[in-house]
């Protein structure tokens, strides 16, 4: 079905990395790994297009000849104000909202997107996350409207383009998309950003790659039939501004705890809260949702 409004898929990466420089352009199966973040998103039928941002740097020239041999348009901008060349990009493109994807997700889930575009298609919400997982793990994306990026980019300079957007949850319309369960996994990072992870992810897909977009769902298959293999990049670190914006988008309301024998409830603010105030708490947020 045609889209309403015009998104777009657009890939953010650069050369230089200082924990795996490079990585953009490793090779998997005989393509890049940009090249595989491109095939991914261009099997999207619902995407109008997909496009490379960048930063202006000479490093970045085996990039941008990789774009140019793939017929990807791209936009080179700011090194560090990575929101800018997002703005950049909605205003070149004409587009209504993007999916984000940043070149270290060389397994992320497709349909979520397909997700994604259907609900923007019927809400046109400034920003659409996963309600019922993270964005650490390297599978999931985000979908930001153009008029979100251009007022955030108004207050915030920098490499986190989301993060003015989920600090100021009142002046946008945020809304979540809920995952396949079967899809949400903690206990495995696919994401690339250290040598482990490459090592891994070439291991899944010299298995598995065969022309064609690996499913997310066949990689952990794999994984669960090769349980060791997990323990490859197991305790690396996730990146500061990515766990940053993780801990803003899911901080909790409520907290049970354990306390000997009992339990307490703690609000966002560390305060004890009595039980009857919780459960009214809970019925007012649940309200305000229905309502929604």
């Amino acid at each position: 079905m045609k889209n309403k409004y015009k998104v777009i898929g657009v890939i953010t990466a650069r050369m230089s990395s200082r924990r795996l420089p490079g990585k953009v352009m490793k090779p998997l199966c005989g393509k890049s790994v940009f090249a595989h973040h491109l095939e991914r998103l261009r099997s999207i039928s619902e995407l109008d297009g997909v496009y490379l941002v960048t930063s202006l740097e000479l490093e970045n020239m085996p990039l941008i000849a990789e774009a140019k041999r793939l017929d990807v348009p791209y936009y080179e901008g700011e090194k560090e104000d990575v929101l800018e060349r997002h703005e950049k990009i909605v205003r070149i493109s004409a587009a209504s909202a993007i999916i984000r994807i940043t070149c270290d997700m060389p397994l992320f889930d497709i349909p979520t997107v397909s997700a994604y575009i259907e609900a923007y298609n019927e809400y046109q919400p400034d920003y659409i996350y996963p309600a019922n997982f993270n964005l650490l793990n390297g599978t999931m994306c985000e979908l930001v409207s153009a008029g979100a990026i251009i007022k955030a980019h108004k207050f915030y300079k920098g490499p986190a383009i989301t993060k003015y957007i989920i600090e100021h949850p009142g002046e946008f319309k945020m809304k979540g998309v809920a995952v396949r369960n079967d899809i949400c996994r903690t206990d495995v990072r696919l994401d690339l950003d250290f040598p482990e992870d490459y090592e891994l992810i070439n291991k899944i897909y010299e298995k598995l790659y065969r022309g064609k977009p690996i499913a997310l769902e066949d990689a952990y298959g794999f994984l669960d039939d090769n349980p060791s293999l997990i323990l490859i990049n197991k305790f690396r670190a996730h990146n500061e501004a990515a766990s940053y914006v993780q801990r803003l988008l899911y901080k909790p309301v409520f907290q049970v705890i354990k306390s000997g024998e009992q339990y307490e409830i703690i609000n966002e603010l560390g305060q004890q809260v009595n039980y009857s105030d919780f459960t009214d708490k809970l019925k007012s947020l649940f309200a305000k949702q229905e309502g929604d």
